[in-house]
């Protein structure tokens, strides 16, 4: 069997790693330039910024090997001044984008490989971009991609237009920080949840395990609301604003930091989850899998990537 799965994040990484486990031949096609999907490292000089996804949980007992194996190789780590000793806060050492990037060391990837459209002949699929053909003798391929490119991609395939068509993802607004003149002082919490109309979320970056040479880093996350009011803002004004706003909160001088860059995310969490682990046709060899159908958590794409390579090892009982 040969898989193609399209999606680099944490979905598409556990479920190519855990279909290679089985004996499965997996090609991964992503439109960036390296793993993660929001679970994302962003690297400037000597700094780096984990400004997507900011932490995880790994609560369901499927996970609890699996923790155990990430652990041992080193590749995840509890972020000890968040959360509690009972449920802990868990981060990718040195960044983010490590879980996905280990998961994925055994799978070919094909980086910057933006599929478009997909194509069915005689039980083979075939993957295209814009301007050529990506791969093609495929029997089975899982979009691992946000809700609605999932709709947009697969333009009816499947017959899941309705189903789809309720899942909803909010935007965010991110904003990356460092080189200040005076550094914030960390809260003992190293992240916090804020209740404030403009800013959701402020973490000490650099306060996370393995970051010590990352500099002396600060990520914001905008609220829902700030980001859809925002959303076609230029991002220049969108990081000076949110700036003031963290300096206001924090005590700061208004003079920013030699570092101020925003980032913004289309389709950052989820608002309207699909309420299905994953979407699956035996009948096409098709499916697709992510946080959107599960919740607004890393844990809940991980658990949907999991249940996705159950249908698809056992499609003659999967219902459709």
């Amino acid at each position: 069997m040969r898989v193609a799965v399209v999606g680099a994040g944490a979905a598409g990484a556990v479920l190519a790693n855990t279909l290679q486990q089985q004996g499965v031949a997996v090609e991964v096609f992503d439109k960036a330039r390296g793993p993660g999907g929001r679970m994302a490292t962003r690297r400037h000089g000597r700094h780096a910024f984990d400004h997507g996804a900011q932490y995880f949980t790994l609560r369901d007992p499927r996970l609890t090997g699996l923790t155990a194996d990430w652990v041992k190789a080193g590749v995840i780590a509890p972020w000890s001044s968040s959360g509690s000793a009972a449920e802990p806060r868990w981060v990718a050492v040195p960044g983010m984008n490590a879980l996905a990037r280990h998961l994925l060391e055994p799978t070919p990837v094909h980086w910057r490989s933006t599929v478009t459209a997909l194509a069915r002949d005689s039980g083979a699929w075939r993957l295209y971009d814009a301007d050529r053909r990506l791969g093609e003798g495929f029997d089975r391929v899982v979009l691992a991609l946000p809700g609605p490119q999932v709709r947009s991609l697969l333009d009816g395939l499947g017959g899941w237009d309705g189903r789809l068509a309720n899942v909803a993802m909010a935007p965010c607004w991110a904003v990356m920080l460092a080189d200040f003149d005076a550094p914030p002082k960390p809260g003992p919490a190293g992240g916090e949840h804020l209740d404030d109309p403009q800013l959701a979320w402020i973490a000490h970056d650099a306060g996370k395990p393995g970051r010590a040479a990352a500099g002396d880093t600060w990520v914001l996350h905008a609220t829902d609301a700030f980001s859809r009011r925002a959303f076609e803002q230029p991002a220049e004004h969108v990081a000076d604003g949110l700036w003031q706003r963290f300096a206001a909160l924090k005590g700061l001088s208004e003079r920013p930091p030699g570092h101020l860059v925003a980032h913004r995310w289309r389709y950052a969490r989820v608002t309207e989850p699909l309420g299905e682990a994953c979407l699956w046709s035996a009948e096409l060899g098709l499916g697709a899998c992510g946080d959107w159908c599960l919740g607004p958590r890393v844990e809940a794409a991980l658990l949907s990537g999991l249940a996705m390579a159950d249908a698809l090892m056992a499609p003659a009982t999967t219902p459709q």
